[in-house]
């Protein structure tokens, strides 16, 4: 399932691309075709004669040409019908090429590091990204029938006086808001729509000009007849003639859009497999709880954790046992973390906990509650258990979370050293 055919493979470096090559036989056998290229002339005319699933793209390329300035230059060409990209690196500066291919104009599905990089992992990461592009081309075509709905008037319409009163309505617009036939005479639009007041008409009605119209669209939420909550687009037209104001309020039905458009939102903030956020999520809520730490100078927690001996539940038991395993770990954490802390899937087995007021003694305990929960947990696809370990630091929130994260994870280390099933504090 979403299995890629066709994959581009973007390098300068032979022995990289070789290897790619043979992670992703290794991941989908030798029915899947690659394309190698090893410069964005190549990789141009590549695009051109064969429809790609998933392109492979390293960021650093010869000649100070990066990756992500050539999938920029795709996608603003090819818009959706740019196949995805997942970006691949082998520099230590994450944060950097984290921010630039969060971008919406990047490209950019995801990245990965070279070093990290396993059959397992490439062809979690471009199935996923395979499925993403599928959803967003829906979203699209979706939006394209829309748009072809509303020129051809078969949207709901709805004529109104200058009080914002109705006066007439098609059927659409019966049909939308679950009115019947000619019962939607009198009603002011204020009853359909949340926060709608006279001041959108009177503004309209102002600015526009004899024989001339004026148009305003937003999206907005209304109700229909029964209470149900409606996304909708929302298109008012207003138009002054020598004897004639007339306003028309025209509506388009986008929940399913919208719910589309949340889930893509919920797949770009959150970890597919354990449903925790990423680590692009975390830095975004971590950045919020470290100004606010500032603000009232309260204490702040990092905890970094993870599965020990994880590479060997996964040679013993197999890979979908270590899955499970992370998702097992994962529902521990919901449990027992509080409303107010922020955690996420950081990579690999590797998980991050920040503890908004609360300082290293206290964190302590909270890191030790999760180690005895994770040491009872019953992992029946894992025979001998799981154990975990945990690194944690005081943040210094006059330094930058990274500095933070860094001690956590020298925590994590010395927790590993001292045997492992442990809680170490690197203060």
């Amino acid at each position: 399932m979403n299995q890629p055919n066709h994959i581009l493979v973007l390098d300068d470096s032979e022995h990289d691309t070789l290897l790619l090559e043979d992670l992703v036989q290794q991941a989908f056998g030798d029915a899947v075709e690659i394309h190698g290229c090893a410069t964005p002339g190549e990789a141009d005319r590549c695009l051109e004669r064969v429809k790609a699933d998933v392109c492979l793209v390293d960021y650093y390329l010869s000649e100070g040409k990066t990756g992500l300035a050539w999938a920029h230059r795709q996608f603003a060409r090819q818009q959706t019908g740019m196949p995805p990209v997942i970006m691949l690196t082998g520099t230590d500066d994450l944060e950097a090429i984290d921010e630039y291919c969060s971008d919406v104009d990047s490209g950019v599905t995801d990245f990965l590091i070279k070093a990290e990089l396993t059959p397992h992992l490439l062809a979690r990461a471009m199935r996923y990204a395979v499925k993403q592009h599928q959803m967003v081309r829906q979203l699209h075509e979706r939006r394209l029938r829309a748009e072809l709905l509303f020129d051809c008037a078969r949207e709901g319409l709805i004529e109104l006086d200058a009080h914002g009163r109705i006066v007439q309505a098609n059927r659409g617009a019966e049909l939308l808001f679950g009115y019947a036939q000619r019962s939607m005479e009198g009603l002011y639009l204020a009853q359909l729509i949340k926060g709608f007041t006279m001041d959108d008409l009177r503004v309209m009605g102002k600015d526009a000009r004899p024989q001339a119209s004026s148009r305003m669209v937003r999206q907005v939420t209304g109700h229909d007849r029964h209470g149900k909550a409606l996304a909708l687009d929302m298109a008012l037209n207003a138009i002054q003639g020598a004897a004639l104001s007339l306003y028309v309020a025209s509506f388009i039905d986008i929940s399913q859009h919208v719910q589309i458009e949340e889930a893509l939102q919920q797949q770009a903030h959150t970890d597919p497999l354990t449903g925790l956020m990423n680590r692009r999520c975390f830095r975004l809520r971590a950045d919020r709880e470290l100004r606010r730490a500032k603000r009232t100078k309260s204490a702040m927690t990092l905890l970094m954790l993870d599965i020990d001996y994880f590479k060997q539940v996964n040679d013993r038991y197999g890979h979908a046992a270590g899955d499970v395993a992370l998702c097992a770990l994962a529902t521990v954490l919901r449990k027992g973390m509080r409303d107010v802390d922020v955690f996420s899937r950081w990579g690999g087995e590797e998980f991050l906990c920040l503890l908004p007021e609360t300082d290293s003694m206290e964190a302590i305990m909270i890191a030790e509650r999760i180690r005895q929960a994770v040491d009872a947990m019953v992992v029946p696809q894992v025979e001998l258990g799981i154990t975990i370990s945990i690194g944690l630091a005081e943040v210094d929130v006059a330094q930058p979370l990274k500095e933070a994260i860094a001690r956590s994870d020298q925590g994590l280390y010395r927790a590993k050293e001292a045997g492992r099933n442990r809680v170490s504090c690197a203060n």
